[in-house]
């Protein structure tokens, strides 16, 4: 199943970036590579991919379950740290294409 995401290049960029630096999404792709349950936050991939199909921006996922973690990954803001989550979820987890709205 293809799955797209609407972003821009400058959002994209930088929250794969932080993702990177913080190795958030290491954890899913060490399970992905050993062919274990993928999984995110404690929730199963198939959670998430029903999340995205009724809100591709994720807002219905309890916030706090996201502001939670801050603090976790140091120097990022509790907003970088909420989009930084989000982003790992979409790209990462279930491999969304990016489709850039800038040019």
């Amino acid at each position: 199943m293809d799955l797209i995401h609407n972003t821009t290049r400058k959002h994209f960029t930088k929250y794969q970036k932080l993702a990177e630096n913080f190795s958030i999404g290491t954890q899913i792709e060490i399970n992905r590579l050993k062919g274990r349950e993928e999984t995110f936050m404690g929730k199963p991939k198939g959670y998430w991919l029903e999340k995205f199909h009724a809100d591709p921006h994720l807002n219905n996922h309890p916030l706090s379950d996201f502001d939670s973690r801050f603090g976790f990954y140091g120097g990022m803001t509790k907003a970088e740290t909420v989009c930084s989550l989000k982003h790992t979820i979409i790209f990462i987890l279930l491999e969304a294409e990016p489709v850039f709205k800038d040019k």
